[in-house]
């Protein structure tokens, strides 16, 4: 539920220490099918173990900041195309599910709005706005170091993972939204 909601990694030609294994060189890469980033890291690998990287080091040094700026603007924008047509998907699939309900589950909460994602990916949301839902949100607060919604007095309402019953009340292809109200 939270891995599409972390960070997203950011290609540089810099050496950082990982924060979390502590390594002072390190790489992460998938299979050089997926991403061009994993494939140029592979092939400079492979270079450095064949004793090749030294000969081709100053067209790296030269160019290494500006296709690692270039590789990581690209796929935020392919993630950012890809995530248009998903909404514009589960929307279609739902346009004709208007007040019908089902069981979800907890996937994000903000302030305002409490993510749901269904059995079948799609994913809506609960507006926690005056008039516009059957919640209120004068009286909920976020706990972002729970993951939940809690009322005045520190008491869990509405946790990241908890079960969930939801109706369909709108679905917006120009807004790319799905909005679900409790039962």
């Amino acid at each position: 539920l939270l891995l599409p909601k972390m960070a997203k990694a950011v290609y540089k030609d810099t050496v950082d220490r990982h924060f979390g294994l502590a390594l002072k060189y390190y790489a992460h890469f998938t299979s050089p099918i997926r991403r061009y980033p994993d494939l140029l890291l592979h092939r400079m690998i492979k270079k450095y173990l064949h004793g090749e990287l030294s000969k081709n080091a100053s067209i790296y040094e030269k160019n290494m900041k500006k296709w690692w700026m270039s590789l990581s603007e690209k796929e935020r924008k392919a993630e950012e195309v890809s995530r248009v047509i998903n909404d514009l998907y589960m929307c279609q699939y739902m346009s004709d599910k208007i007040d019908l309900s089902f069981d979800g589950i907890i996937s994000w909460l903000k302030e305002t709005n409490i993510y749901v994602e269904l059995s079948s990916g799609v994913e809506g949301a609960i507006f926690l706005k005056w008039g516009k839902s059957n919640i209120t949100k004068w009286w909920l607060i976020l706990d972002p170091l729970r993951g939940a919604l809690v009322d005045g007095k520190w008491k869990i309402f509405y946790q990241i993972g908890q079960s969930i019953h939801v109706k369909i009340r709108e679905v917006g292809m120009g807004t790319r939204r799905v909005e679900m109200e409790t039962i």
